[in-house]
């Protein structure tokens, strides 16, 4: 008898391990529904408010649904509201470190709340995962673009070397002398002519 009770124990724990293990596989299809609608019916049509409401209400649905989070950040920091952007990205990274969508768009907020030194961390790390990203949702942004950011990020905090670095990745031709006044112009010259042909 001991030892049926403890198979039947055993069942009911391998029973519900399965079951969590599916809920985590399958998100709720509601999520789904609304994380679609927000990209395509508004953010990829520069509805960004319209796209953040219905994130939010995927998020409500699925508090694990990654992609989500991923839309309520690059909604937000198209709404100029930097601090809900970075949240949003935070909570989709802790779910998933690999989402590049999200390390790229945390890295974006940072720069432009003119927080370099984060923004770079999150640049590399966005690189290291994904060397040659694209977002998905707006073609117009990839991997040049992060390279150009830690150009201007390493700029911004006096490491001049670093954003050569990043700008001879793109332009090859270009080269300075950073230890100069002349240098650093034209370095800073070369990062502003980049942001116009990234």
């Amino acid at each position: 008898m001991k030892s049926i009770s403890c198979l039947l124990i055993i069942m009911n724990i391998a029973i519900g391990s399965a079951c969590n293990v599916k809920s985590k596989v399958e998100p709720n299809q509601d999520a789904v529904s609304l994380t679609n609608d927000g990209w395509q019916t508004y953010f990829e049509n520069k509805e960004y408010q319209n796209a953040l409401n219905a994130f939010k209400d995927a998020i409500i649905a699925d508090q694990e649904y990654t992609d989500a989070y991923n839309g309520a950040g690059w909604a937000s920091a198209r709404l100029s509201s930097l601090d809900e952007a970075v949240g949003y990205f935070e909570q989709c990274i802790g779910l998933d470190a690999t989402i590049v969508d999200a390390q790229a768009g945390l890295a974006f907020a940072y720069q432009a709340d003119m927080n370099y030194t984060d923004a770079i961390s999150a640049a590399k790390t966005a690189l290291q995962t994904n060397s040659t990203w694209s977002f998905s949702h707006d073609t117009s942004l990839n991997y040049k673009d992060l390279h150009l950011l830690l150009a201007a990020c390493f700029f911004a905090t006096g490491d001049y070397s670093q954003s050569l670095t990043e700008v001879r990745i793109l332009n090859s031709t270009f080269n300075t002398t950073v230890g100069t006044i002349e240098g650093k112009a034209a370095l800073a010259e070369e990062i502003e002519r980049l942001r116009g042909v990234v």
